[in-house]
């Protein structure tokens, strides 16, 4: 997800944290303020409306795993306040797309994963798989 087009006026209610942008889970919180805010949110899957030129995917490289690490404990942070919040969300299919996301990332099978994280981020975020992902 990589483009986001949502009223100028619901942007003073997005908690979007502190979020590192251009590393992986950095589209996560606004699809999530999108999915709380927006009056109509709607996902467009497979239109190839954005691009990238010479997309060497560097984000995944093992020299940005600490910025990996730091999104992925500040998403579960920031999805935690929401799911607190709207405990609907659960029911929303792209929520339930990014817990699978999660789950598969704390299982370390995610195949562009190649970080050990800290004790402390793992503790992290196994507490939140097992608090929101029935694991």
């Amino acid at each position: 997800m990589e483009c986001f087009v949502y009223p100028r006026k619901i942007w003073p209610q997005f908690d979007l944290g502190d979020i590192c942008m251009g590393v992986p889970w950095s589209e996560a919180p606004f699809v999530v303020n999108a999915e709380c805010f927006a009056q109509r949110f709607h996902v467009i899957k497979h239109s190839h409306l954005t691009f990238h030129i010479q997309d060497p995917r560097v984000w995944g490289g093992v020299e940005y795993n600490d910025y990996r690490e730091y999104n992925t404990i500040e998403f579960c942070t920031i999805l935690d306040r929401f799911m607190t919040r709207y405990s609907d969300l659960r029911e929303s299919p792209v929520i339930c797309y990014f817990l699978r996301k999660l789950k598969l990332e704390i299982k370390g099978h995610y195949p562009e994963v190649c970080h050990k994280m800290n004790s402390r981020s793992w503790n992290q975020l196994t507490k939140f798989a097992k608090e929101y992902t029935d694991e």
